[in-house]
């Protein structure tokens, strides 16, 4: 099997006199040559160490890890062909640019070709003409840029990047989330990317592993995972905020706003924008339900949009979108129309641990 295979992985850490504690508790997980795949979790869920394992920074407790269908176990971190980045970049502070990205390159290429090699990769990441620089100047983003130019030089057979973007703002986190999304794809690199921020993973990955308690809840495309969620734990998880048994009195308008009328047993689940506030005076895109109410509890203003805190009656307190700069008292009902794109249909029960 090419590519990465982790199969049946366990990670324990000691725990004092309570003896010890697992982190990665069975995961098997299967990344193509050329694939991105996102560990997406919250702190503590075991991602990190799931990463660390594949790195051969942590012993593996059960399990294996191969890649290309030889097993890696046993090999040292440098001996395995796998590149690592970090967080905070750990670049050198005494080299420029140019000579923490030639570090990557250990030898292998000498003289002009290196100098070349070198600039290619700095124009890869958006740094051209950065090479004199000192590093010290640099902003964070540009340091996370040297660092993965310095981490793709030697063309790992597997790039591991452990939370490489959470350290900067939001801002610049999506700008840099898309640039490295193309060097990924541009250079057919295979990588797994370890991050808690699901609009990082949704960014940068072909494929997104969500991860809890050391487990792998669902395995699956972005469009996937948002459509099709497979438990209540995962579209929480991904930002899913109402929950709504198909069979209840409030999910009659959003049955109808995605067509599910034949729809037995189950649970809807609501994301922010599964209502949106009618603007009488506008032709809204999103079929207006003029059924469907809410009790204001309080509006935001965002980015080009409202954001209104309503309470539905059956459903509870939801985030509806309005209009840019849309005045709404306390208490004042409004009438909402669904957004079918933001509406989820969930399992009645629980789901097994996913295949990958």
């Amino acid at each position: 099997m090419s590519g990465l295979e982790v199969h049946d992985v366990v990670v324990r850490y000691a725990a004092g006199r309570r003896g010890s504690t697992t982190a990665v508790d069975g995961v098997t997980l299967h990344v193509e040559r050329g694939e991105v795949v996102a560990l997406l979790g919250p702190s503590g869920c075991g991602k990190s160490s799931l990463l660390r394992a594949v790195a051969g920074l942590e012993p593996l407790a059960g399990g294996l890890v191969a890649f290309d269908g030889r097993s890696v176990d046993g090999l040292p971190v440098h001996r395995r062909g796998f590149g690592l980045m970090f967080q905070d970049g750990q670049l050198f502070p005494h080299r420029d640019v140019a000579g923490n990205v030639a570090y990557g390159l250990a030898g292998s290429e000498r003289g002009p070709e290196r100098t070349a090699r070198v600039d290619a990769l700095l124009e890869l990441v958006g740094l051209a003409g950065y090479g004199p620089r000192p590093v010290t100047t640099l902003s964070g983003g540009e340091r996370q840029r040297v660092a993965l130019a310095r981490a793709l030089a030697p063309q790992p057979r597997l790039l591991l990047l452990d939370e490489p973007l959470s350290a900067l703002d939001r801002a610049l986190r999506e700008r840099l989330a898309v640039d490295l999304r193309a060097a990924l794809v541009a250079t057919g690199t295979t990588a797994v990317l370890v991050t808690h921020d699901q609009d990082e993973a949704f960014a940068v990955a072909d494929r997104v592993a969500v991860m809890d308690r050391g487990r792998l809840l669902q395995v699956g495309t972005p469009a996937d995972l948002w459509q099709r969620p497979a438990s209540r734990r995962v579209a929480a998880f991904l930002g899913y905020e109402a929950f709504v048994p198909v069979d209840a009195a409030a999910a009659a308008p959003l049955l109808r706003a995605i067509d599910g009328r034949a729809l037995t047993g189950g649970v809807l689940a609501l994301a922010e924008g599964a209502f949106v506030v009618v603007d009488r005076g506008a032709a809204g895109t999103v079929a207006q339900d003029q059924g469907t109410k809410g009790a204001v509890v309080a509006v935001t203003s965002r980015r080009g949009r409202s954001e209104v805190q309503v309470d539905v009656d059956g459903i509870g307190v939801v985030t509806a979108l309005g209009p840019v700069g849309v005045r709404l008292d306390p208490g004042s009902v409004v009438a909402l129309a669904v957004d079918p794109d933001a509406v989820a249909v969930l399992p009645l029960d629980e789901p097994p641990a996913p295949p990958t």
